[in-house]
């Protein structure tokens, strides 16, 4: 089971006691209410906000590069319609419209 114990003025570690009861350090947190998140989660208590918040970081970083990877394969799409444009022959260009003929 893990527990949390104040180790500094602000400083809380979270970590559990070894059956020779020498206590294993698991992570730092600068308040007391994200150690007791850290201990919650840690015994199964499911999600804890710093938990929450990186996995929501990671979900943005996500949107973003997929946004990115989207205007790159359009930006790719264009130019290499510019290009099949620019191999066409063009013959029929050449026309020559005068005004007033049919």
């Amino acid at each position: 089971m893990y527990v949390y114990k104040q180790t500094g003025s602000n400083l809380y570690t979270v970590g559990f006691y070894a059956p020779t009861c020498k206590f294993i350090p698991e992570s730092d947190w600068p308040t007391r209410e994200e150690a007791i998140e850290q201990v919650h989660y840690l015994n199964g208590g499911g999600i804890n906000s710093n938990t929450q918040w990186i996995l929501e970081r990671i979900a943005y970083s996500v949107e973003v590069i997929s946004k990115a990877i989207q205007t790159i394969n359009e930006q790719q799409e264009l130019a290499e319609e510019k290009a099949e444009i620019s191999r066409r022959p063009r013959n029929h260009l050449k026309e020559k419209w005068v005004i007033g003929e049919k």
